[in-house]
């Protein structure tokens, strides 16, 4: 697909490389999926999308308002698997996304990030230097044009490549309406492994949207205590 002289010279600035459908440095397990992006965009350690490092990776998504609950167990489980050696993809959104990036990159685990707007503007702003830090070990990656802003559209868009790039998608504490329910359902649709932690135990009720998923013919995963 052609690119603009303008975009190729944000692309150069940025330390960004560009990969077509065709190129032979494009994620295989992302050929796999019904609607693969035709063109990403991406910045860090490309040689993760095809050495392996996608074999043994695990989406975590999740609620953009979490509780104590989830904060500790999105910590305990991101520590297990980048542990185990798994590498960890999710949305750089605020909330679950953020604790899992987050504690990837501070136990030195790979981690990839996959935005809903372009890679010349990091969404939310206060995750710039993490999106920085991520870069170290890991990955930014977008379908979008460099200074594409996010959207209502986008958000959902990218949760299919999320989902697609992993074996597995774990959600935790979604909400009935969320983008973690649309990656999981996308995960499913993909024929990938979906995981919902169960409900904190001092709850009243389930945190909507758990049910769900449950509903769409996911496991329940015990988190290790």
């Amino acid at each position: 697909m052609p690119i603009s002289t303008k975009e190729l010279k944000l692309v150069e600035r940025a330390g960004v490389t560009v990969i077509t459908l065709e190129d032979p440095g494009y994620p295989e397990v992302l050929k796999e999926i019904y609607d693969p992006s035709l063109c990403l965009y991406v910045r860090g350690k490309i040689g993760v999308l095809n050495d392996g490092t996608l074999k043994r990776s695990l989406a975590v998504v999740g609620s953009r308002r979490t509780t104590r609950y989830g904060v500790v167990t999105t910590e305990n489980l991101t520590l297990s698997a980048v542990n185990a050696g798994l590498a960890i993809v999710s949305g750089l959104a605020r909330g679950i996304d953020t604790i899992a990036h987050r504690v990837a990159v501070q136990s030195g685990g790979c981690t990839i990030a996959v935005l809903g707007g372009g890679l010349g503007y990091i969404y939310p702003q206060e995750n710039l230097s993490l999106a920085r830090a991520i870069t170290d070990n890991g990955l930014l990656m977008s379908e979008q044009p460099m200074l594409f802003k996010v959207d209502k559209r986008s958000f959902p868009m990218r949760n299919r490549i999320i989902s697609g790039l992993t074996r597995g998608t774990i959600v935790i504490e979604a909400g009935a309406h969320s983008g973690a329910l649309i990656t999981a359902q996308q995960a499913l649709e993909q024929g990938r492994l979906v995981f919902a932690v169960p409900t904190g135990p001092h709850r009243l009720a389930p945190i909507p949207g758990m049910s769900q998923v449950d509903q769409a013919g996911c496991e329940a995963g015990r988190v290790a205590r």
